[in-house]
């Protein structure tokens, strides 16, 4: 198919000026007012990554009809999707679509275009050299408004942050909060939505087999067997794809990597960069032993939580209920205290502390909490006067002492 036919394929306003994206009737995210604010205000571009599936392509479109519906030209606000293999296989792909856009579409010099001109490329991670590309049309003319996405944090490589410097905003479009899931199935209880809440198609399976097959073979497997072989060069895909699959039933137990490089045959160089490519393609999130100094043995201990909590769904052993609970708990605290890890010197431990929020947090996702589950937490909130915090399953929130006992939901509902 020519590039035009793609193009106007893709951007049915254009032919249709009071054609919306069907997208535009779904609940908004969380991610969407600051979007739409950047892409009317920002010179910089504006760059949105997430896992597969969850929701990059429909937040995009939402902001589309927002422009369109503000009285935004249509032939002057452009998508782009390069997520099919005979489009991010061509190495001229990206070059052709903005050639014919700015001078068949528009008829006019991308380096003076007669009006500003927003230009959305969807999963660019695809497309090889994008950067360079990119770079050359933003600094030709300050009416290119740039907005790309991408499945993971990996299309911000290195060779990128190089040569866009001061060129890119990057934003994180996470998986579906509680929040945000109960808006589109306000019946979903919170269990349901630890096993398959955090995907928006998720919502629409019925058989539990159905889902994990999207899980595993729709987000995982296209991250594992397209992303990553397409912008990390691993070699050795069985042994990168075994690695993850081992870290996800001992989520939230202390590990070692010296222990678990030698279980799985991994040099140690590169389990080290297999972690760090797992964690940059949004799969998995790291928090280190925030316990002793910089350099003490025991900061070399951490915890490996999933990308996002519904991975535990195709775990290939199961995991306590409690662990599914601390897994989101994980989520947000990342967000939330950027210092924040796990706790453990010896055989003392805490679930989560940050010491720029001086917090201590255990989730105990239980019907009830016995004093000798929360003691040390207990004495290390006196000993270092921070607050505690006691994640459960209670119904109501209680004071014991320093500690406040406080049901997830409730939690999650009030803020951190």
């Amino acid at each position: 198919m020519k590039t035009i036919d793609l193009l106007e394929r893709q951007n049915l306003w254009w032919s249709s000026p009071s054609y919306r994206p069907a997208e535009h009737t779904l609940p908004k995210r969380d991610a969407y007012p600051k979007l739409v604010s950047d892409v009317g205000i920002l010179r910089q571009i504006s760059g949105i990554v997430g896992l597969r599936r969850v929701g990059k392509s429909t937040l995009v479109k939402q902001v589309i009809a927002a422009l369109l519906d503000h009285g935004g030209e249509p032939r002057r606000v452009m998508y782009f999707s390069f997520d099919e293999p005979a489009v991010f296989e061509n190495k001229e792909m990206l070059e052709d679509v903005l050639e014919v856009y700015f001078k068949t579409i528009l008829g006019e010099s991308p380096v003076l275009p007669a009006a500003p001109v927003v230009i959305v490329l969807d999963e660019i991670q695809l497309v090889s050299g994008w950067q360079g590309m990119l770079k050359r049309y933003w600094d030709g003319s300050d009416k290119i408004k740039f907005v790309v996405t991408g499945s993971s944090s990996l299309f911000i490589n290195t060779r990128a942050r190089e040569s866009l410097a001061g060129r890119i905003f990057v934003d994180v479009l996470p998986a579906l909060s509680f929040a945000e899931y109960r808006a589109l199935y306000p019946a979903g209880r919170f269990e349901q939505y630890l096993r398959y809440g955090g995907f928006p198609e998720l919502l629409k399976l019925d058989e539990e087999a159905r889902k994990q097959e999207y899980l595993r073979d729709w987000v995982i497997g296209k991250v594992i067997e397209v992303d990553v072989p397409k912008t990390a060069g691993v070699r050795h895909r069985e042994d990168f794809e075994r690695l993850f699959w081992a870290i996800l039933p001992n989520t939230g137990q202390i590990i070692d990597l010296g222990r678990l490089g030698a279980e799985l045959g991994i040099k140690k160089g590169t389990l080290y960069r297999y972690l760090g490519i797992l964690e940059d393609a949004l799969l998995l999130r790291r928090m280190t032993n925030v316990a002793g100094s910089f350099r003490s043995l025991s900061r070399r201990l951490l915890k490996l939580y999933p990308g996002s909590v519904n991975f535990l769904s195709v775990s290939p052993q199961s995991v306590g209920e409690g662990i599914w609970a601390e897994c989101y708990v994980a989520s947000l605290i990342a967000r939330a205290y950027p210092d924040a890890g796990p706790w453990r010197v010896r055989q003392k431990e805490i679930d989560f502390v940050s010491k720029q929020g001086k917090t201590a947090i255990e989730v105990k996702y239980q019907p009830r909490v016995h004093d000798s589950d929360v003691a040390w937490l207990r004495e290390y909130c006196q000993k270092e006067t921070y607050r505690g915090i006691v994640l459960t399953r209670e119904e109501s929130v209680r004071k014991d002492g320093d500690l406040t006992f406080c049901p997830l939901e409730q939690w999650i509902a009030h803020g951190i």
